[in-house]
């Protein structure tokens, strides 16, 4: 089978799937916003996809936190906040996505010329 995606790669691809959604699909990117904000079981449900990337991170020593629960709000709240910018047109959003990953993962405590950075 498949090699797994590791827990790098799924912060990575899930910040990235996410935002680029202004970018892919507008309409779905808004849907998405307005659900996290309205639909507590939504939001709880990508927020556990979040927390468990982080904990499989965090078991495997890719990851160095000193709170799983904090580095997951701050990922979830990082990239929802981005979306947000972007869907606003806020002249900040326009730095490129891969920046803000490069934040995210370097909180999490990955180097930022890491051994599995991917291109």
């Amino acid at each position: 089978g498949a090699a797994a995606v590791g827990p790098e790669e799924r912060i990575r691809l899930g910040a990235l799937q996410v935002l680029a959604l202004p970018r892919t699909d507008e309409v779905f990117a808004r849907a998405f916003v307005t659900a996290i904000a309205g639909i507590p079981a939504f939001r709880d449900q990508v927020r556990v996809l979040v927390r468990q990337a982080i904990v499989a991170g965090a078991q495997a020593g890719t990851f160095t936190v000193p709170s799983v629960e904090a580095a997951t709000d701050a990922v979830f709240g990082a990239v929802l906040q981005a979306l947000r910018s972007r869907l606003a047109g806020d002249p900040s959003a326009a730095d490129p996505d891969d920046h803000l990953v490069a934040l995210l993962l370097r909180m999490l405590g990955v180097p930022e010329n890491g051994p599995r950075a991917s291109g």
